[in-house]
């Protein structure tokens, strides 16, 4: 049983350290050349708390990337839910049991590559670590797109990891969320 529960999960929601009701809306300065909503994270770095304040420094980032992700939302639909762990804010179209399953995996990779990789890797930072999942690849592609130079040739993506200041992950899911015929990044 234990075996199960550690491959699968709890099936108990993982929460945010903080509730998203507790966080402030952070007033973001965004980019104006964007086809979605994408803070100037060097502008929030002077926003931010003094770095001798852990704490504080916390709950800023975390209110930080809960501000973008609730734009994002906005952007992406309603249908879209943002879910929260001890490390990871999720922005995602999934059904509950699915996030809760992938905040899960998300925590323990996480936990399992700091305990291998002792004194190599580091859990540093403030605030979560972002996951996006994108209901389909047009909206995978109008994120990402943003990332990419005006002009060139680029070959098929299915998932990326963007370091913009902050901790972000970016993961893709192609295909119909809702009818599960899909493949994953």
């Amino acid at each position: 049983m234990n075996l199960l529960k550690r491959l699968f999960g709890s099936g108990q929601p993982t929460q945010t350290p903080f509730a998203q009701e507790d966080h402030a809306r952070v007033e973001l300065k965004w980019h104006s050349d964007t086809t979605v909503p994408l803070p100037d994270w060097q502008d929030a770095w002077s926003l931010a708390p003094s770095r001798s304040d852990e704490s504080a420094l916390k709950r800023f980032w975390w209110s930080a990337a809960l501000t973008w992700l609730g734009a994002l939302r906005n952007h992406v639909g309603e249908h879209y839910s943002i879910e929260g762990s001890n490390c990871f804010a999720l922005l995602s179209p999934l059904d509950p049991r699915q996030r809760t399953l992938l905040l899960e995996f998300c925590e323990r990779a996480r936990a399992r590559i700091l305990r291998t990789l002792e004194g190599i890797a580091s859990g540093w930072g403030h605030g979560p670590h972002v996951v996006l999942v994108f209901e389909d690849v047009d909206a995978y592609y109008d994120y990402i797109g943003n990332y990419y130079p005006k002009s060139g040739v680029f070959g098929m993506s299915s998932g990326m990891f963007i370091k913009a200041r902050i901790r972000p992950l970016r993961l893709c899911r192609f295909g119909n969320v809702r009818d599960g015929t899909h493949h994953r990044a």
